[in-house]
């Protein structure tokens, strides 16, 4: 099990390490999840799962387990309180990350009981803050008894978007495209042209509010209205990647890239 700690770590080291400083969303899915049997002793080492979102070699968050007369409880621990996380439980997947209520540090306990057959499965969002601001993360991890006297914990995905205060939502993968959960797209406008010299029309249902943000989530133009159309003139920017961050009426929000050339 060690050797699989040390290979997951590896892994997780090498993958982030080759795009962190590209500003993107980096993701990293399973295949097959990764296991790690949690045993009734505390901070066991051995049976734990860690997790390096930022590829630092510092590990950032772990779960572990501990057994009591009621059953196992499921806890998560970050190592700093520059990491903080929540249970994410909020039923539209389109509200980002950075609207959520209670971020804990240190340790979060989550009162889950088994009965030898159980699979527990949960979504969790990540926050690291850094001087003013904050950077996004996501994972998904579940519990499952896998027919043994201790539960096991598998990280099955996981993601951590290195632009500051980019508006992150749960489960999504790139900056490319939008995020589908349950069938539903969070985007509802689009840009065009795009590449640009200069004015970008954004198109959509009651937009309400355009934020430009730089490759360091820098806000660097701000366009309000009502409507189905919005403008936003970029020609005095430097030529480079923008993302737009749309919000409509109903405050939801999607980001769309834009090349200005």
């Amino acid at each position: 099990m060690k050797t699989k700690l040390i290979t997951l770590t590896v892994l997780l080291l090498s993958a982030f390490a080759m795009k962190a400083q590209q500003g993107e969303i980096i993701y990293l899915d399973f295949e097959p999840d990764s296991l790690v049997e949690l045993k009734e002793i505390d901070f066991n080492p051995d049976a734990q799962m860690t997790m390096d979102f930022d590829a630092d070699g510092n590990n950032d968050l772990r779960i572990y387990s501990r057994a009591t007369s009621g059953g196992w409880w499921f806890y998560i621990m970050s190592y700093s309180a520059e990491w903080e996380f929540h249970e994410y439980q909020i039923e539209d997947p389109l509200i980002p990350m950075n609207e959520q209520g209670e971020w804990y540090t240190g340790t979060n306990w989550l009162p889950y009981y088994y009965q030898g057959h159980d699979t527990i499965s949960d979504k969790f969002a990540v926050r690291h803050r850094v001087g003013e601001s904050y950077y996004y993360g996501w994972f998904r991890a579940y519990l499952l008894m896998n027919g043994t006297a201790n539960p096991w914990v598998a990280l099955d995905k996981m993601a951590y978007c290195t632009i500051q205060n980019y508006p992150l939502l749960w489960g999504q993968t790139s900056l490319n495209e939008g995020v589908e959960e349950n069938g539903v797209s969070n985007v509802f406008a689009n840009l065009h042209p795009n590449p640009t010299t200069g004015l970008v029309t954004i198109a959509g249902e009651n937009l309400r509010q355009a934020e430009v943000l730089n490759m360091l989530g820098q806000q660097v133009l701000s366009v309000q209205g009502e409507g189905n159309e919005l403008r936003i003139d970029m020609a005095a920017m430097p030529a480079g990647v923008y993302f737009v961050n749309v919000t409509n009426e109903e405050g939801r929000k999607c980001v769309r890239k834009v090349v200005k050339e």
